[in-house]
């Protein structure tokens, strides 16, 4: 909850779910907006990060390339996220 008076509800989603709809679109400038959340307030690793999507999105299909070996990486690395980054249109995603 973001406000509340005794006419208006205002809610958000938690840095948190943020990170998770981030990680999940995984377009280019989700990927820069990750990379501020993750840095911004309560530093939030990139393996930390990654269960968090996991846990809020057991579903996703980019659940297993979370896990692809990226976890030990630097978050200030944009490299980290480039298995959440999506191809080009007409092409795969990496692997």
């Amino acid at each position: 909850m973001l406000f509340e008076s005794r006419n208006l509800l205002i809610t958000g989603a938690s840095k948190e779910h943020l990170i998770a709809m981030k990680m999940e679109a995984g377009r280019a400038i989700d990927i820069e907006d990750l990379i501020t959340l993750l840095n911004k307030g309560e530093k939030i690793s990139l393996d930390r990060a990654v269960r968090i999507h996991e846990s809020l999105l057991p579903d996703s299909r980019r659940k297993r390339e979370a896990r692809g070996g990226m976890l030990n990486a630097p978050a200030s690395d944009r490299a980290v996220f480039s298995l959440y980054a999506s191809p080009p249109r007409g092409q795969c995603a990496p692997r």
